[in-house]
């Protein structure tokens, strides 16, 4: 029917016109492609136009009483019988019931190696964590000034020169400028939930896990109940969710650790107008960050576990 737009011309489908639904199924739901249609028209309903153009959607219907199959238009169904809504959803149910056991015939095998990469991401997260605990317990003031005032854009307010200039809530004598652009701002900004997140994730799959053997998963579904199938496609789902929100904290993490950003971040923190006055250094020999302020000379925080 994909290739050929006809379904009147398929002989294994019943173009007699049909006077009840009584019991029919519906097996599939289609849509014709006009183009493949002799002269762009619809195709001829058996329900309420067998010998006229009346749609381009529809479904294949099982009509048990008589033995055969029609191809009927998608709302024609209800002309013939007021009730046909209830099968039209319980198809949409079937449907959904079977997108969901191909899904888990799909992924559950897999359940093994994610469990494998959010184990590996722990171990990188408590890593990572231990680090920014470093550096928040040694310059607590200056992470908290990050926090604060990082964004994706670093900006300093500078005193205008000019006439006092206009603004939403009145007059200013200040307009801001922005240093560059911000790396890592989104890890800098939230605490670690990493850990807490990545342990969960750990522990609702291995909750499923029925192993790696697609043959022994392909029998385990055919008696798993549908709540059952339900709660693992719902954990599946969200662990590849939470799997890539994940990774891309930890590309966050690191990007904050870049030479480009700690440049950034000393032309923001060291700009004559400043509000908070340090500076930071990356010593790749010895594998650590160094910061400075006017409050104490020097900490350096050990960053061997991260790079």
């Amino acid at each position: 029917m994909k290739e050929t737009g006809q379904p009147e011309t398929f002989t294994t489908i019943t173009t007699s016109k049909a006077e009840n639904l009584e019991e029919a199924k519906i097996l599939w739901k289609f849509t014709l492609d006009r183009k493949k249609r002799p002269n762009w028209d619809e195709a001829p309903c058996p329900i309420c136009s067998p010998v006229s153009p009346k749609y381009l959607s529809g479904f294949l219907v099982w009509f048990p009483k008589e033995n055969c199959i029609r191809a009927i238009g998608k709302e024609c169904g209800r002309t013939l019988d007021k009730n046909w809504h209830r099968e039209v959803r319980a198809f949409k149910i079937r449907e959904e019931d079977e997108a969901r056991r191909q899904y888990i015939l799909q992924k559950l095998h897999t359940v093994p190696q994610l469990i494998s990469e959010f184990e590996t991401e722990l171990a990188t997260a408590k890593r990572q964590h231990s680090v920014w605990r470093d550096l928040k317990d040694r310059c607590p003031a200056i992470v908290q000034h990050l926090r604060d005032n990082m964004g994706e854009d670093l900006r300093v307010s500078r005193r205008s020169r000019n006439k006092t200039l206009s603004s939403s809530n009145g007059t200013s004598n200040y307009y801001e400028t922005r240093i560059g652009k911000a790396q890592g701002y989104a890890a800098v900004r939230r605490d670690f939930p990493n850990v807490r997140e990545i342990k969960s994730s750990i522990e609702h799959l291995e909750a499923i896990s029925h192993g790696s053997n697609s043959h022994e998963i392909s029998v385990r579904l055919q008696v798993m109940s549908k709540k059952e199938q339900r709660a693992i496609e719902k954990v599946i789902k969200l662990s590849e969710t939470k799997l890539d929100r994940v990774k891309q904290r930890r590309h966050d993490f690191l990007s904050f650790f870049s030479d480009a950003n700690i440049e950034t971040i000393n032309r923001w923190a060291t700009d004559q107008n400043t509000s908070m006055y340090f500076t930071m250094k990356l010593n790749k020999n010895r594998k650590c960050l160094e910061v400075s302020c006017q409050e104490f000379s020097l900490e350096t925080i050990r960053l061997r576990t991260i790079i």
